[in-house]
Parts: structure tokens; C-alpha cells; sequence
């Protein structure tokens, strides 16, 4: 099912370091990001300049 697998080594460490509550939260940052990063290239944005300032503005506007 799977192409790449996690070799047991390396996940036994993985286990040492943090709980699987903590693995499961990182396993879905790093799905979150990978995801927003594929939306951000695929609508040619550039990320990381994002002015918040606009978006509040035009919200006030709306108000």
C-alpha cells in the first residue's frame, strides 16, 4: 500500500523522543504545511507576504 515506509529504526527513535500524541500532531503540521504550500504554487502566490493590514482594513469597511 504504502511506497515509502518509516524503517523501524528510525521510528523506534522517533518513539523515544516524543509521545504518539506529539507524533500525530507533527505528522499533521508537516501534512498542513506540505498542503498549504501546493495551494500557494498552484495559485502562483508567493508565500510569506501575506499583508494582514489589507484584509482587516477592508473587514472594517465591510462592518
Amino acid at each position: 500500500m504504502f511506497e515509502h515506509v518509516i524503517d523501524e529504526e528510525l521510528f523506534a527513535e522517533l518513539r523515544q523522543n516524543f509521545t504518539n500524541k506529539e507524533i500525530v500532531d507533527l505528522t499533521l503540521s508537516v501534512i498542513t504545511i506540505n498542503g498549504w504550500k501546493r495551494l500557494a504554487i498552484s495559485v502562483r502566490r508567493e508565500v510569506g507576504n501575506y499583508d494582514t493590514s489589507r484584509s482587516t482594513t477592508r473587514n472594517a469597511e465591510m462592518s
